[in-house]
């Protein structure tokens, strides 16, 4: 290519260069004289910057197990960043705060220790909304249940969303 070993480099993990027409991201990759090596146009040999995603973590998956849920496939059509996807955004990450393995909800999970750190700083103040469905009594238990809900909940706002689920 030409060009110095520390920019080729860069350019390689950065998923700009392709052997072949697959994405390589690993530098040193043995190849030879036979094989086509582009590097795409628009490459930038910045490093490449660390992550944060949002994650829907399922009712049942403990904390722990919730990076390995994060990769190139989970990644939601809906999105809308111009961030290519590249191996490395998924090595490293940390969750930002916990859920109980029995709840469902989005968590954060992220490579970059200032966003873990500010998010974990902030976490008292950082609004949150739980739905409980309630299987029996509906209506009639209401007034027991949102006693023992706010209750439980240091005085959170409790308020019947339908006859079915509380919010």
């Amino acid at each position: 290519l030409g060009i110095p070993r520390g920019e080729a480099r860069r350019y390689i993990e950065g998923g700009w260069v392709t052997v072949d027409g697959e994405v390589v991201e690993q530098p040193q990759r043995p190849v030879d004289d036979s094989v086509v090596i582009v590097v795409a146009e628009q490459a930038s040999d910045e490093k490449a910057e660390r992550v944060s995603m949002l994650l829907h973590k399922p009712a049942g998956v403990a904390a722990e197990t919730l990076c390995a849920l994060v990769s190139s496939d989970s990644r939601s059509e809906l999105d809308a960043s111009d961030i290519r996807p590249l191996q490395r955004h998924f090595h490293g990450l940390q969750l930002a705060a916990a859920l109980p393995a029995s709840d469902s909800g989005l968590v954060v999970v992220s490579q970059d220790p200032a966003t873990l750190a500010h998010l974990q700083r902030n976490l008292g103040r950082t609004e949150q909304e739980y739905l409980i469905e309630v299987a029996e009594g509906g209506p009639e238990r209401g007034p027991w249940l949102l006693a023992r809900l706010q209750q439980e909940s240091g005085g959170a706002k409790v308020s019947w969303q339908s006859e079915q689920r509380l919010r």
